[in-house]
């Protein structure tokens, strides 16, 4: 699971606020709630059909479903009212990890949002090459592949 790459300095029970940017099924969301049991989950997608079709299925399970904000990433990222101590990337137009990846700027307003101790997870699928603005961000960076799926995490070790 993506989510057991994290920044050492935040330990897992004192995760309290997770970000998803990407929806998708929510089939991540019961995964994320067993990881970092005391997070409150928020979301942002931009599809109205992936919320609906994740509040049908419903595979948060026993959790409750997130706080959804419907929206482009690039624009609802930077009025979040606060920052999370966990931001999963899972952003794809179609079957490609978004061109937001290699924005300075909105990796600039990714690395404002995560608290002090936080960390940036992000799934590129096969295309390891949407990681390098990430990995210039940040004084800590990793990744790895699992299940034909590119990871990288990311945090700053001051």
């Amino acid at each position: 699971n993506a989510c057991i790459h994290t920044n050492p300095a935040l330990p897992r029970e004192a995760v309290t606020t997770v970000l998803m940017l990407g929806l998708a099924g929510g089939g991540a969301l019961s995964s994320i709630y067993k990881i970092f049991p005391r997070a409150r989950v928020s979301v942002v997608e931009y599809d109205p059909q992936m919320i609906a079709i994740a509040q049908k299925l419903q595979l948060q399970g026993r959790f409750p479903f997130p706080t959804v904000y419907q929206g482009d990433a690039a624009t609802v990222l930077g009025t979040l009212p606060h920052a999370f101590d966990i931001i999963i990337v899972d952003l794809f137009v179609g079957i490609e990890p978004s061109a937001l990846l290699f924005d300075s700027t909105f990796v600039a307003t990714l690395k404002s949002k995560i608290t002090h101790h936080g960390t940036i997870i992000a799934n590129v699928c096969l295309r390891p090459g949407h990681l390098a603005v990430l990995e210039q961000a940040f004084t800590h960076a990793e990744q790895w592949t699992y299940d034909r799926n590119t990871f990288g995490a990311y945090w700053d070790t001051q």
